[in-house]
């Protein structure tokens, strides 16, 4: 669902053709009510921002009137969904989400791991090794709240301790990257970078409830 119906619509027409060869599921542009008695129900409510000058207040109010939509939806339609969101800023989306919705806080949960992504490629790339042999965690929200947990941080397996100047250099990178990004100009998100890794929180929580 999508308040732009027709960016929803070529969306699912375009994932329909990608999967249609090997997975007989089918895909639509539905409506709110289709959320009816789900399991699990994914935020991901948003506009089309200039991050380089927004502010997470001035994005929240933006988005404060689709969160007591989504909200209601899910109150009426699905009371006992887990309900993942995956849109900036994230701890008062989430936040608001739940206190608007009056249902438990534990069906609330946050995706903010796009973050950790990036630095372990930003560590992948400075050290010349692959990023699936990193393994680092970012903590707080996804604006200059953000702290990269150099502690955490393994490669192959092992520990590794990071040099101040090292630390410097692979944020350097990781800006210059995300600038890059930024001046593309397109004023959306990572959004194959998210779906891939909610489908993964989806799955986990799928499994443990079987």
């Amino acid at each position: 669902y999508d308040v732009f119906e027709n960016a929803a619509a070529h969306h699912a027409f375009d994932i329909t053709e990608a999967i249609c060869v090997d997975n007989p599921v089918k895909v639509r542009a539905g409506s709110l009510n289709d959320i009816a008695g789900a399991d699990i129900v994914v935020n991901t409510a948003g506009l089309p921002t200039d991050w380089l000058t927004i502010t997470p207040a001035e994005n929240m109010a933006a988005l404060k009137d689709s969160i007591v939509t989504c909200a209601a939806a899910v109150r009426d339609l699905a009371p006992e969904a887990i309900v993942i969101s995956a849109t900036n800023p994230l701890d008062p989306v989430n936040y608001y989400l739940w206190k608007v919705s009056g249902l438990k806080r534990e069906q609330f949960l946050g995706f903010s791991y796009n973050d950790t992504l990036r630095l372990r490629k930003g560590v992948a790339n400075y050290l010349g090794v692959p990023a699936s042999d990193v393994e680092a965690f970012v903590a707080g929200g996804h604006d200059k709240t953000k702290v990269p947990l150099y502690s955490s941080l393994k490669v192959c397996g092992e520990p590794r301790v990071l040099l101040p100047e090292e630390m410097k250099g692979i944020e350097e990178g990781m800006a210059v990257e995300w600038r890059a990004f930024l001046d593309l100009g397109i004023k959306r998100s990572a959004g194959w970078t998210t779906a891939s890794h909610v489908s993964r929180m989806v799955e986990a929580i799928t499994g443990l409830r079987d």
